[in-house]
């Protein structure tokens, strides 16, 4: 018998209009074999025979905001298939009226396409596009958040200048650092002051308290 892999793709040869925009916008290993794939055609076009759109509705279908230029055009050309009446230039007029404002949508305005299939194709770059720069912002996203982390327990202080405050004379103190300068000044103060209070006992002499 021949393997499930081979069958797909026979009968994939098969399929036009409606069927083959179908199949060539399913997600990347959706179909898992020749039998899920002969339960989905079913489904997705007997379902198809008791709801039908009229041409001119596809004008109502908008891409919204945060959707994908993937996700568009799949919910888009879902649509498609249950039109009446199949008309190509309409269904490319709609596509791009409801398309967003972007690089794709300049490409159709320079250069506008004659047929769905012909979207499909001219999109594929653009959407590896879209995703690729989606996966690069989430990793910088990420790096920022893990090296924002890395410097919350530090912070700067001014220099002694407050005119003329200059990056490169600033230090960065740790909370450690700061606490045993604060202790360091409160210990010289009390020291200074028992001094002036008696003036025979010797610096040498005195110790903070508890040491």
């Amino acid at each position: 018998m021949a393997p499930d892999s081979l069958k797909c793709k026979l009968l994939a040869r098969t399929l036009n209009d409606a069927a083959l925009r179908w199949y060539m916008n399913q997600p990347r290993f959706s179909i898992v074999s020749y039998q899920d794939m002969r339960k989905k055609l079913i489904h997705q076009f007997s379902a198809s025979r008791h709801r039908k759109v009229s041409t001119t509705s596809l004008f109502n279908v908008r891409q919204e905001h945060n959707e994908s230029l993937r996700n568009y055009l799949s919910h888009y050309n879902d649509t498609t298939i249950n039109v009446v009446h199949p008309n190509q230039e309409l269904f490319v007029g709609a596509f791009q009226n409801g398309l967003r404002a972007g690089p794709f949508n300049e490409s159709l305005a320079q250069k506008p396409a004659d047929s769905m299939e012909e979207i499909m194709s001219r999109a594929k770059c653009y959407i590896k596009g879209e995703e690729s720069n989606a996966d690069k912002k989430a990793r910088d996203t990420k790096e920022r958040g893990s090296s924002g982390a890395d410097k919350r327990n530090y912070y700067m202080l001014p220099t002694r200048d407050r005119g003329t405050f200059k990056r490169q004379e600033r230090r960065v103190y740790s909370i450690r650092q700061l606490r045993t300068a604060e202790y360091k000044t409160r210990t010289n103060l009390q020291g200074s002051l028992l001094i002036q209070a008696h003036p025979k006992t010797s610096i040498t002499s005195w110790r903070p308290h508890g040491q």
